[in-house]
């Protein structure tokens, strides 16, 4: 094998060997904690509670395209659960903070109920670790 070669070949194979040294930037890590079911001393990792990461009352909604007036909908739809906050986010997304917010669950059944929502999500925390 050619020096040029030799040389290229070890710098990509120490780059896989680094890489493969490393945490997956995709998996989520809790700190330890003491489980009652482990036995005395013994740490585990702690469950991640995708709870923690919702911010509470803020969901984000899509409407479909044929919507004319997108605001207006959303105020009458999300009134009964006395909407605080409504902010166009891009294109046909928006995002509602619920002062009561009725949970995850009854607003997917609001959304699947009327044929002008496409989808609800939470609206997560960002994090940048």
């Amino acid at each position: 094998m050619s020096s040029n070669k030799t040389k290229i070949l070890f710098v990509c194979v120490m780059t896989l060997m680094s890489c493969s040294s490393q945490p997956s930037a995709s998996v989520e890590t809790a700190p330890a904690t003491e489980s009652a079911s482990a036995p005395s001393g013994k740490m585990t990792p702690a469950v991640f509670d995708q709870e923690s990461r919702v911010i509470k009352g803020e969901y984000i909604i899509t409407t479909v395209d044929s919507v004319n007036k997108p605001e207006e909908l959303l105020r009458q739809i999300f009134k009964k659960y006395e909407l605080k906050t409504l902010r166009h986010i891009g294109g046909r997304m928006y995002m509602i903070h619920l002062v009561a917010d009725p949970g995850i669950e009854t607003l997917q059944k609001v959304v699947k109920d009327n044929a002008q929502l496409k989808a609800v999500q939470p609206n997560f925390r960002y994090n940048t670790q």
